[in-house]
C-alpha cells in the first residue's frame, strides 16, 4: 500500500501465511504538480509530508488534504478509503487516474490513461466503458505504482471554526444545526465531532480525573468541560473562500446551548 504507516487503516505486516510483501517506500517521487489544473501525480512511497514539501518548494498555491498522521503514504491512505479534513478530504473521491501493475505483470492505466500521453488523465476520472478504479481500493488485485490526486487551490482566506454544546443531551441540537450547512456546502469540508473524553485523553490519563471503576460519573465529565474549556460535544469545521464572504454568524442560526468561535487566517500570495 506504500509506506505501511497508515495507522488504523492497515500496517506493513502480512496477515496470512504465504502472503507477499512488496516494499514500495523507495518509490517516493512526486512526479508532477500541475497548479493550473490543481493536481499532483505521486508514487506509492510519497508521504503527505513529502507532497506538502514539494508544493512549498515549488511555490505552488495549492493545499493538500492530510489525515491525522502525515507520515503515511498518499496512495496507501487513498486506497484504504482514508479521509482528511479539507473539501477534498474524501481521498478516494479525490484520486484521478491510476497506473497499476497486475498479477501477471501487465500494466493497467485507469480512466483516460488508457491513451498514452492523454492530458486529461488526472483531470477526468472516466474513460470509455466500465471504471476499474474501485477494483484496487482495499484489495490485492494489483499494485498501484502511480496515481493522480486532486488538490485544493489555496483560497484567499481560511477560517477555522469550533462549535460546542454544554450537555451530553445537546448532541442532537448540534447535529441538527450544522447538518443543513454541510448538505448545502456552506461548510465545505469534513467536520469532526468528539466528546469531552476525547479532548481529555489528548492531555492527561484517566487517573488524573477519576480512580473508580466503570464509566466516569457525570460530575467528573462536567468538571472536565470546565477545566478544559470545552463542551460535552465539540465540532471542528472550516470555511474557505474570499475574506469578505467568511462570516459564520450570518450562516448559522443556533440554539442558545450552542457555542461557536472561529479564527480567521488570510493567505499571503
Amino acid at each position: 500500500m506504500g509506506q505501511g504507516r497508515n495507522n488504523a487503516y492497515g500496517g506493513a505486516a502480512p496477515r496470512l501465511p504465504g502472503a507477499v510483501l512488496v516494499h514500495l517506500r523507495n518509490m517516493n517521487k512526486v512526479l508532477e504538480i500541475d497548479e493550473a489544473n490543481a493536481y499532483a501525480v505521486v508514487e506509492p512511497g510519497v508521504r503527505f509530508f513529502d507532497l506538502y514539501e514539494a508544493i512549498r518548494a515549488g511555490g505552488h498555491q495549492l493545499m493538500i488534504s492530510v489525515p491525522d498522521l502525515g507520515w503515511g503514504s498518499v496512495i496507501g491512505n487513498t486506497l484504504d478509503h482514508g479521509f482528511g479534513y479539507t473539501p477534498y478530504g474524501d481521498h478516494t473521491a479525490s484520486q484521478c487516474g491510476m497506473e497499476v501493475v497486475l498479477g501477471d505483470g501487465d500494466v493497467l492505466r485507469t480512466g483516460m490513461g488508457a491513451m498514452r500521453g492523454n492530458g486529461a488523465w488526472q483531470t477526468y476520472k472516466k474513460g470509455f466503458g466500465p471504471s476499474a478504479d474501485g477494483l484496487f481500493m482495499q484489495s490485492n488485485f494489483g499494485i498501484v505504482t502511480k496515481m493522480g490526486m486532486w488538490l485544493l487551490p489555496t483560497p484567499e482566506c481560511y477560517m477555522s471554526c469550533y462549535a460546542s454544546v454544554p450537555k451530553e443531551s445537546d448532541l442532537e441540537a448540534l447535529i441538527d444545526t450544522l447538518r443543513p450547512l454541510v448538505l448545502d456546502r456552506t461548510i465545505p469540508n469534513y467536520p469532526i465531532v468528539g466528546n469531552v473524553l476525547g479532548a481529555a485523553s489528548q492531555t492527561s490519563p484517566r487517573k488524573d480525573w477519576y480512580n473508580g471503576d466503570g464509566p466516569l460519573p457525570d460530575s467528573v465529565l462536567d468538571d472536565m468541560t470546565k477545566k478544559l474549556n470545552c463542551g460535552h460535544w465539540n465540532m471542528r469545521f472550516a470555511l474557505y473562500g474570499r475574506e469578505a464572504s467568511l462570516n459564520p454568524s450570518a450562516s448559522i442560526t443556533a440554539p442558545a446551548s450552542l457555542s461557536c468561535r472561529a479564527a480567521r487566517y488570510r493567505f499571503a500570495y
